[in-house]
């Protein structure tokens, strides 16, 4: 469930929801090294603030660690990532995650790195120094009810000279973003994304389609 108060549809105010305060976590939780959640099993962190050391230092090095992997079917939920969260979740096929934040996003929040279908519902990720949600596989990826802020890019799809042209499904609903560069950014032909019923505040290039790359909005507010 959200912990903020999003507005509704037909609000057609002047006013941005408001900035929330990200939850601190009710207790903390140290570990060393990556957690792997095994296929079809769930991970429950009830609201705990997990603090990682041994997977990287959180800046934009590549090829640090994650700080969860999930393997097919795996849920990852009630999770507080405190930083350094190395290369936060990395998704080795269909996952979800429901309810999980980043207090300081690491390399990147969460990677695909498996054909898949993957599900965020809730929480939220905040200062991002790139990207928050970077698909490197093809499939499905649904954003729902999501929070960010801080951040240059929130979701983006595999680029680059020798990346290959993965067919993309993107759907965003209900997000609220504040002071972010792009939502979605692809290059890939087959990319086909839909943003809908979200409030985007001070976003300086929502979205970035090229080669091809397809993206559709619905209803969405934009605030300057």
């Amino acid at each position: 469930m959200s912990i903020f108060r999003k507005k509704s549809k037909d609000d057609k105010s002047d006013t941005p929801p408001a900035r929330i305060n990200f939850p601190k976590g009710n207790t903390e939780v140290r570990r060393t090294g990556t957690i792997v959640v095994s296929k079809g099993k769930v991970f429950d962190g009830k609201m705990a603030r997990y603090q990682f050391s041994g997977i990287g230092d959180g800046s934009q090095k590549e090829n640090q660690k994650p700080a969860f992997i999930l393997h097919a079917g795996a849920i990852l939920r009630n999770v507080v990532l405190a930083a350094p969260a190395g290369d936060g979740v990395h998704c080795f096929g269909s996952c979800r995650l429901e309810n999980v934040w980043w207090d300081d996003v690491g390399e990147d929040a969460l990677t695909v790195r498996k054909k898949g279908k993957v599900q965020v519902i809730g929480g939220g990720a905040r200062s991002a120094a790139d990207k928050v949600f970077q698909l490197n596989a093809p499939g499905g990826f649904e954003l729902i009810d999501f929070y960010a802020e801080g951040f240059q890019r929130l979701i983006r799809t595999n680029g680059g000279k020798n990346s290959k042209d993965h067919p993309y499904r993107i759907a965003v609903k209900g997000l609220v973003a504040y002071y972010g560069r792009t939502i979605v950014k692809s290059t890939n032909s087959k990319t086909r994304a839909t943003v809908s019923d979200s409030d985007l505040v001070k976003i300086r290039a929502p979205f970035i389609a090229e080669n091809g790359a397809r993206i559709t909005e619905k209803r969405n507010r934009n605030y300057s």
